[in-house]
């Protein structure tokens, strides 16, 4: 993302997990980022739903749902080894415009075309 006027910014990194206990202050974290005008990236789109400006990670609504066939093959017997490794294969990338606009930042349209879904 370019910054309308060409200066400078900070750069400034924080991992959060999504079991991380970090995740019950995301609007603390999103406030903070905004008031110090701070570009961010999260793994979860629960971020950008409180003022984050883009999240790219697993859809876990869809991603959880491969757990059923794991508790029943459990139930039924299958020994764990017996069942596959299932590897993540929907990834969501969410941009919140507003949060953009408040950065003074222009999205490229390759972003916007590259986004899953654009929050207003």
């Amino acid at each position: 993302m370019a910054a309308e006027t060409g200066r400078l910014r900070r750069i400034v990194t924080i991992s959060l997990g999504r079991g991380s206990s970090a995740s019950g202050y995301r609007k603390r974290i999103t406030e903070f980022a905004a008031q110090n005008q701070l570009v961010t990236i999260f793994p979860i789109r629960e971020y950008v739903e409180a003022s984050g400006l883009m999240s790219y990670g697993l859809n876990f609504c869809e991603h959880y749902g491969c757990a059923t066939y794991y508790v029943d093959g459990g139930l039924s017997g299958t020994h764990p080894s017996d069942l596959p490794v299932e590897v993540p294969k929907t990834f969501e990338f969410i941009i919140n415009l507003t949060t953009a606009k408040s950065l003074g930042l222009a999205v490229p349209p390759t972003l916007i075309a590259a986004a899953d879904e654009m929050i207003e």
